[in-house]
C-alpha cells in the first residue's frame, strides 16, 4: 500500500477519532451541564422550601410560648392572683409545670418577682438592675406589645437565654408585665433534623450581625467561631458584602462557596423576629453525587471512545431519561403509594378549576391511624395505605385525580357536582377501603371520615383556597360521627359555627364592657289590668349598636357554662336598677330574673345573691327567681334544698316555661314554688288548634295551681282573644307582645312608672 495513501487514511481515521472524541466531550459536558443545572435548580428549590418550613416551625414555637404567657397573663388579670399573698409560690409552681427557665412578673412600678428553676425566688427586683436586654423587652410590653429579646447571658442562670414578654391587660390598660426566659436550645430542638435534604443539609440560626444563635450539630466548619463572617471559607471575602447587605435589608440570599476545596450552597432567609435569619448549608458534592458519578463514567468512556461511541450515546441518552424521571418522581409522586403528592395535586387542581369551576374536592382520613400501626405493625399499615391508593385510583373517572398529602390524609379531585352521585361514589370508596383484606384476620374494622366541598356554577363557585379551607371544615364535622361518614360542606352551618366561635371569643370581653343590657317586659294583673311587675331579659348590645337576641347566644352559653356568670351579672344589674329607682323616687315593682341550672347549683350561689341584696340594700320581696321546669325533674330533694334556702332569704320562686318539656304534674306537689309560668308555645298551640282537649288541659293546669296556692302567669299573650281566654281560666298574670315587647329600662320607666296611676 502506498505510504502516502496509508498516511492519508490514518490521518482521516485520526481526524475522525478526534472529531468523534470532540463530539463526545461536547456531548459529555452538555450532559453534565444540563444535569447540573437541573439539580442546582432542584437543590435551590428544596433548600428554600426546607428553610421556609423550619421558619414556620420556629414561629409556631414562639407563637405557642406567647400564647401560653398570654393565657397566664389573662388568668392573673381576671383572677387578681398577683394581689394574693402567696403569689410568688403560685408563680413558682406554674413555672415548674410549664418548664420555662425563669418567670418574671413586674408591676407598674417596675418592681418584680423572679422565679428560676431550682433557685430561690427573688422579690422586689428592680427592672433597672437587670440586663439591658430584659429592660428593653419588658419596657416594650409596658407599651402594650409582645416582645422577644436577643440572646444574652442570664443574670441568675449564667447561661445564654432569651426572654419572652407580654403585657397584663385589665380593661385594655397595662397593669403589669409577665415575662419568661428559656434556653436557646429550645430552638435547637425545633431546628433539629438529621433527614434535612436527605441528610446533606445543615441549618443554623443567626442574628442580624451574622452571629450564631443556634449552630448545627454537624457543621461543615469544625472551628469554634461565633459568626459566619469568621469562617475560613474559600472565596468568603467576596461574599461578605453580599452577606451584610442582605442581613441589613432583611433579604433572602442564595449563593455558592467552597470549604476545604469542596463546593457548598448557602441559603439565608429572614425569620421575621429580631432580625434573625435561618442559614441553611448544603453540600453540593454530597447532594449531587449523581453528577460526579456521571463525570467518572464519562472519563472512562472518553478513554475508550473509539470502540464504544455507539454504546456511550445510547447509555448517555438512557441515563438522562432515567435521571429526569427520578427527579420528576421525587417532585410529583408519593414514594410509598405511587400517587401524586400534595404539591402536584395543588398544581393540577388549581389548573382544573381555572379551566372549569365545576368540581369537587374531597379528603379522606383514617380514624385513629396510629392504632392501626400498633395493631397491624408498620409494614402492614404501609400496605394498607397502598391499598387505599389503589381503591381510590380504581374509582376515578377521566380527568379526575388524587394524592396522598401525608400519613393517612388523601385528597381527591372529582368532576361530578351532583351531591347524590358524589355521596354514593365516596361511600363506595370508603366501603372498598374498609374491606382491606389484611384487616379481616385481626377482627378490626377500619373507620374513615370523608369531607367534601362542591364548586358549582348553578349554586356556589369557590376558589381553590376556599375549597381547601371548606373541605377541612367538612372533614371535622365528619369526624364527629364514629362511623364511615361522608360530610359535605354546608355554608349555612359554617356561618353558624363562625358566629358561635365569634360569640365565644367575645363573651368575656363583652361582660367586662357591660354590653349585656337589661330589657324589661311588663307583667300584667288580669284582674285590675294594671302593671304587676316585670321580667328582666338580656340583650347583647354590640359597640356598633347592633343587638344580638338571646336565641343567638343563650343555648351556647348554657353549653359552655358561661350562663352562670351572665345570670349573676343580670341579677346584680336588676339590683342596681331597683336601687336607682328608689334613689330617684321612682315606684319600685317586683322584677323576675331568670337563673340557669348551672348558676343555681353553683358553689356559693346563695351566699353570692344574698351578698348582692345586702350590697344594694334591695328587699328580696322585689325579686322573683325564675327557674326552668327541667331543674325540678332531675333531683327533687336537692332542688327543694335550694328552694328552701331562697325562701329563707325572702325570694319568691317561679317555675318558668311550664309545659314546654316533659312536665310532670306530680312534681308540682313535691316542690315548694310560689308561681307557675306557662310556656308561650303551649298558649300558641291552644290558640291555633283550638282543640277542646288542649283548652281543657290549660284550664285544669291553672285551676290546679290555684288549689296548690300558686300564682299563674301565661307568656306569649299576643291578642285580645288570648287575654280573654286565660282570664276566663282564672289566670293571675299575663305577659306578651299584646302589652309590650321587652324594652330598655329607661323606656320602661318612661312608659310605665312615671305615671303609675294610669291603667295600661
Amino acid at each position: 500500500m502506498d505510504e502516502k495513501l496509508l498516511r492519508k487514511r490514518l490521518n482521516r481515521v485520526l481526524i475522525f477519532a478526534i472529531v468523534i472524541s470532540f463530539i463526545m466531550v461536547v456531548i459529555g459536558f452538555s450532559f453534565i451541564n444540563i444535569t447540573s443545572n437541573t439539580l442546582e435548580a432542584s437543590t435551590q428549590e428544596s433548600m428554600e422550601a426546607e428553610t421556609d418550613e423550619y421558619i414556620k416551625r420556629l414561629n409556631k414555637q414562639i407563637h405557642s410560648d406567647y400564647q401560653l404567657l398570654n393565657t397566664l397573663a389573662s388568668m392573673i388579670s381576671d383572677s387578681k392572683i398577683d394581689e394574693a399573698s402567696n403569689f410568688e409560690t403560685i408563680l413558682e409552681n406554674v413555672n415548674e409545670k410549664i418548664d420555662f427557665l425563669s418567670m418574671i412578673y413586674f408591676d407598674l412600678n417596675r418592681q418584680g418577682i423572679i422565679v428560676t428553676l431550682d433557685q430561690e425566688v427573688l422579690t422586689d427586683v428592680s427592672l433597672d438592675s437587670l440586663n439591658e436586654q430584659i429592660q428593653t423587652t419588658v419596657e416594650a410590653s409596658f407599651a402594650g406589645k409582645e416582645d422577644i429579646s436577643n440572646l444574652f447571658v442570664g443574670d441568675f442562670t449564667k447561661e445564654k437565654v432569651f426572654l419572652y414578654s407580654v403585657p397584663i391587660l385589665e380593661e385594655g390598660k397595662v397593669t403589669g408585665v409577665l415575662a419568661a426566659t428559656d434556653h436557646v436550645e429550645i430552638f435547637a430542638d425545633v431546628l433539629s433534623g438529621e433527614g434535612l435534604l436527605n441528610g446533606t443539609g445543615r441549618i443554623n440560626l443567626i442574628d442580624s450581625k451574622g452571629n450564631f444563635l443556634v449552630r448545627s450539630n454537624n457543621p461543615i466548619n469544625k472551628e469554634d467561631v461565633d459568626s459566619i463572617f469568621d469562617s475560613s471559607y474559600e472565596g468568603n471575602e467576596e461574599h461578605i458584602k453580599e452577606y451584610r447587605k442582605a442581613l441589613k435589608n432583611n433579604e433572602k440570599l442564595y449563593f455558592s462557596f467552597a470549604y476545604q476545596s469542596k463546593p457548598y450552597r448557602m441559603h439565608l432567609a429572614p425569620v421575621g423576629i429580631n432580625g434573625w435569619y435561618l442559614c441553611m448549608v448544603n453540600s453540593v458534592q454530597a447532594s449531587n453525587s449523581l453528577v460526579y458519578s456521571i463525570v467518572e463514567i464519562l472519563a472512562v468512556i472518553l478513554v475508550i471512545v473509539v470502540g464504544l461511541v455507539g454504546f456511550i450515546l445510547i447509555y448517555g441518552y438512557r441515563l438522562i431519561r432515567k435521571n429526569n424521571k427520578e427527579l420528576y418522581d421525587l417532585a410529583y409522586y408519593d414514594q410509598l403509594t405511587g400517587a401524586f403528592n400534595f404539591i402536584y395535586f395543588q398544581k393540577k387542581a388549581q389548573a382544573a378549576l381555572k379551566e372549569d369551576p365545576n368540581g369537587c374536592i374531597a379528603t379522606i382520613n383514617v380514624s385513629q391511624f396510629k392504632f392501626i400501626n400498633e395493631i397491624f405493625g408498620r409494614e402492614k399499615a404501609d400496605q394498607f395505605l397502598v391499598y387505599m391508593a389503589k381503591m381510590m385510583g380504581q374509582a376515578l373517572k377521566k380527568k379526575e385525580f388524587f394524592c396522598r398529602e401525608s400519613a393517612d390524609f388523601f385528597y381527591l379531585y372529582l368532576k361530578d357536582t351532583d351531591y347524590k352521585i358524589l355521596n354514593q361514589r365516596l361511600k363506595d370508596i370508603l366501603e372498598s377501603i374498609t374491606n382491606f383484606p389484611g384487616a379481616s384476620s385481626q377482627s378490626y374494622r377500619v373507620l374513615l371520615s370523608c369531607g367534601a366541598v362542591v364548586s358549582d356554577e348553578n349554586r356556589t363557585v369557590f376558589s381553590y383556597d376556599q375549597m381547601m379551607t371548606h373541605v377541612m371544615f367538612a372533614l371535622a364535622k365528619a369526624r364527629e360521627k364514629h362511623q364511615n361518614t361522608v360530610w359535605f360542606f354546608d355554608a349555612k352551618l359554617h356561618e353558624i359555627e363562625v358566629l358561635n366561635s365569634t360569640i365565644e371569643g367575645n363573651m368575656h370581653q363583652a361582660l367586662e364592657n357591660k354590653e349585656f343590657k337589661v330589657y324589661l317586659q311588663p307583667k300584667i294583673d288580669l284582674k285590675t289590668h294594671r302593671l304587676a311587675g316585670a321580667e328582666a331579659l338580656v340583650r347583647w348590645v354590640r359597640p356598633d349598636g347592633s343587638i344580638l337576641p338571646p336565641a343567638a347566644f343563650i343555648s351556647l352559653f348554657e353549653d359552655n357554662g358561661f350562663c352562670a356568670k351572665l345570670d349573676l351579672y343580670m341579677f346584680e344589674a336588676v339590683c342596681q336598677c331597683l336601687t336607682f329607682w328608689k334613689e330617684k323616687g321612682i315606684k319600685e315593682i317586683p322584677i323576675s330574673v331568670n337563673q340557669s341550672k348551672v348558676a343555681v347549683y353553683g358553689e356559693h350561689y346563695i351566699e353570692t345573691i344574698q351578698g348582692l341584696l345586702e350590697k344594694y340594700q334591695v328587699p328580696s320581696s322585689l325579686i322573683t327567681i325564675e327557674i326552668l321546669e327541667s331543674m325540678a325533674m332531675s333531683d327533687t330533694a336537692d332542688f327543694n334544698k335550694i328552694l328552701d334556702a331562697l325562701h329563707k332569704i325572702g325570694f319568691k320562686v317561679s317555675m318558668d316555661d311550664f309545659g314546654s318539656g316533659y312536665s310532670s304534674l306530680n312534681v308540682l306537689g313535691k316542690i315548694d314554688i310560689d308561681e307557675m309560668k306557662i310556656d308561650k308555645d303551649f298558649l300558641k298551640e291552644v290558640s291555633e288548634k283550638k282543640d277542646s282537649k288542649s283548652v281543657m288541659i290549660m284550664e285544669e293546669m291553672i285551676q290546679l295551681s290555684k288549689k296548690l296556692n300558686l300564682k299563674t302567669v301565661v307568656e306569649g299573650v299576643e291578642t285580645k282573644e288570648n287575654e280573654e281566654m286565660i282570664r276566663q281560666f282564672g289566670c293571675d298574670y299575663a305577659q306578651g307582645y299584646y302589652y309590650s315587647k321587652p324594652i330598655p329600662v329607661d323606656e320602661f320607666v318612661q312608659k310605665y312608672l312615671r305615671k303609675p296611676e294610669e291603667i295600661l
